[in-house]
């Protein structure tokens, strides 16, 4: 195998830091050429002869000495640890993990990486790692993560959302840079144009009562990028506050009842929804106006009440309410505000069929969660491990479980109906409505020599 020069040329000198680094690209260079590395003897060789300044003279002196590490691997990676290695590389990552910063490094993807670095080594929990990593956090990216509810809840989530929120910022620092805008607007060298449309604009500074523009107008306006409702060069029609101003004076008012039904359009951009398949998360069907769509629901007896996401309602045009006394909700984020309640909506898991009631928040991680009071009530078998539900409390078989058509249809063609027969098939349903139910509605008609 023909040699890359550029690979092996790297080596280490004796500096701690390195050590960790420069044997694992030994242990890869072992792996891409195991004909070549067969022996202990063969690797301990290689790996002194990439050896230089004070690390050399150390191997140096091992083999004046004829140390019997030489032909035992590891031995010779335990003896070069305890000489150039960290003493206590666990400790060292738990002080640095108190008092890393990314204002210190910059970036947030670097900051992640070097937080992550100390991580792995240290011997804290993920939730002490979840706190450091928040409390190194630049305020801007910590507060907003902080408002969310619930929060994320495993620390690459967090670092997840921690680089969205970033990049976000970013851009949006970007887009409103006066700078950036100013040198998108088209450019003319004319002095006599400049001076003109200069002109036009100290006329339009004092707007005069708007009425229809004549074709000329709208065509200068439109030519020398002016807003054309009051003729101002610092915005766009849309973002006209004279114009924004007069819509919201002739808006309708809400009505003075505390209640009333919305149905708004949405205004936010798609958020991104955790899937950790280690979280309780199901897929319903929820039906909203006849109209039937999946999504998937968190069941957290840590919420007392049901939530959901006000994108995801705005979305899916679901109604909600707004009263004036709806309460606060706390969690990670601190305080919310509900926004609003909506109509029961029928909920459905398999053969289960409920309705169900949300509390309407700002819930940036889920589409919706199911709480507390939800789950106390149906009492479901949560199978983490297949990832299914099984509903068969008292209150389910007698009010959410459905019966399929076809089990009816089954007793309809062996029983004549006629007064005799209408408690034995009501007794029938009533004694074996819960085992039908549990096996999946796998019929095994076993009751037909009983029916007969």
């Amino acid at each position: 195998m023909e040699e890359n020069n550029a690979t092996y040329k790297d080596g280490f000198a004796g500096d701690r830091r390195y050590l960790k680094g420069f044997l694992a690209k030994m242990n890869l260079i072992f792996m891409i050429s195991p004909d070549r590395f067969q022996t202990d003897e063969a690797k301990v060789i290689y790996i002194i002869s990439r050896l230089y300044g004070n690390a050399m003279n150390w191997a140096a002196s091992l083999i004046e000495n004829q140390d019997p590490c030489l032909t035992n691997y590891d031995e010779f990676i335990s003896k070069i640890n305890s000489v150039y290695g960290s003493f206590d590389s666990t400790f060292v990552a738990n002080q640095r993990l108190r008092t890393i910063r990314q204002r210190r490094i910059g970036d947030v993807r670097n900051y992640i990486l070097e937080f992550n670095r100390y991580a792995d080594e240290s011997s804290w929990n993920e939730e002490a790692k979840m706190d450091a990593f928040l409390a190194g956090l630049n305020d801007q990216i910590a507060s907003r993560i902080l408002e969310m509810f619930p929060g994320p809840r495993s620390l690459s989530a967090m670092q997840t959302i921690a680089a969205r929120i970033d990049s976000r910022i970013a851009a949006n620092r970007n887009f409103f840079n006066p700078q950036n805008r100013s040198n998108n607007r088209p450019r003319n060298n004319n002095n006599k144009f400049n001076k003109k449309k200069w002109n036009s604009n100290k006329k339009s500074s004092n707007p005069k009562p708007h009425g229809p523009l004549s074709e000329e107008e709208k065509e200068r306006r439109r030519r020398e990028n002016l807003c054309l409702y009051c003729g101002s060069s610092q915005h766009s029609l849309d973002n006209c506050p004279l114009k924004n101003k007069n819509k919201n004076i002739n808006k309708n008012k809400p009505s003075s009842s505390s209640t009333y039904i919305s149905n708004p359009e949405v205004n936010s951009i798609p958020r991104p929804r955790i899937s950790d398949s280690n979280l309780p998360i199901y897929e319903f069907t929820l039906n909203i106006e006849n109209t039937n769509s999946t999504v998937k629901i968190l069941l957290d007896t840590g919420s007392q009440i049901n939530l959901m996401d006000i994108y995801y309602v705005k979305e899916n045009k679901i109604p909600y309410s707004t009263e004036t006394n709806l309460p606060k909700v706390s969690g990670i984020g601190g305080k919310q505000t509900i926004l609003g309640k909506t109509l029961p909506i029928s909920i459905t898991y398999d053969n289960h069929k409920c309705k169900t009631q949300f509390y309407v928040v700002d819930l940036p991680s889920y589409c919706a969660i199911l709480g507390f009071e939800w789950i106390s009530s149906h009492n479901p078998n949560i199978d983490f491990k297949n990832k299914t539900l099984k509903f068969n409390s008292n209150h389910c078989i007698e009010n959410c479980l459905v019966i399929p058509s076809s089990f009816t249809t089954f007793i309809s063609e062996k029983v004549t109906y006629s007064t005799e027969n209408e408690n034995i098939i009501n007794d029938i349903v009533s004694r074996d409505r819960f085992q039908f139910i549990l096996k999946s509605f796998e019929i095994t008609f076993q009751k037909t020599s009983f029916l007969k």
